[in-house]
């Protein structure tokens, strides 16, 4: 009943009316919960196709839709998300830099050193210090075990999507960038932020209650 409601209100609501854009998070949310994975995709594509809609918010829907397509089993959907993010801008954005984490432990998990060191690349140009200190060094390392192949000496050959699913992580489930899962803090829930970007100002978002990326050497 509550998707409906909302769904009926996101309906009959103006164009850049802030709470149509709160109720399609809420929308999103009730579809993940009920694992209508496909449903949610369609309300992130519906929730960054809105008019103005500002750029870091394009970017946490990319990142939203990559986690549901991983928790519904979909890992090489979920990787060409992260690969689809690479390219786009604010190269900043933390949802970018976190896909280009798990974008560079997805090749690793596969086996595809070399490509894994050019995510890492990328992320040490653009990640926060610390981050972009520990790319770097796994970058290094990456390279010199896959024979120091650089990226122009591969930009001839076609990147084959690796298969993700199932692989063993190396290092005991974590990279040299990122720590594991289990050492990271749980979220802390969030009270509604007022926004102020463009078409949405003044205006309360309801956030999913996933946990934004945590990146080392981020400020809080």
């Amino acid at each position: 009943m509550a998707q409906y409601a909302y769904q009926k209100f996101v309906a009959a609501a103006k164009p850049n009316d802030p709470q149509a854009q709160s109720a399609l998070w809420e929308t999103y949310q009730i579809q993940r919960d009920r694992k209508d994975y496909e449903g949610a995709v369609a309300t992130l594509s519906q929730i960054r196709s809105a008019p103005n809609v500002d750029a870091d918010l394009v970017m946490e829907s990319y990142y939203r839709e990559s986690e549901v397509r991983l928790t519904a089993g979909r890992p090489d959907e979920s990787l060409s998300v992260w690969e689809k993010m690479r390219g786009m801008k604010p190269a900043g954005s933390q949802y970018r830099l976190q896909a280009l984490i798990k974008l560079g432990e997805a090749y690793e998990k596969a086996g595809d050193n070399a490509s894994a060191a050019d995510v890492y690349d990328d992320l040490a140009k653009t990640g926060p210090k610390d981050t972009a200190k520990a790319a770097a060094a796994r970058a290094a390392v990456l390279r010199k075990s896959s024979g120091g192949v650089k990226p122009d000496a591969r930009k001839s050959a076609p990147r084959q999507t690796p298969d993700v699913d199932g692989q063993v992580p190396p290092e005991g489930g974590r990279t040299q960038v990122m720590p594991s899962d289990e050492e990271k803090p749980k979220a802390v829930k969030k009270a509604p932020a007022k926004s102020s970007a463009k078409g949405r100002r003044g205006a309360e978002r309801a956030k999913p209650t996933n946990a934004e990326p945590a990146l080392p050497g981020m400020s809080e």
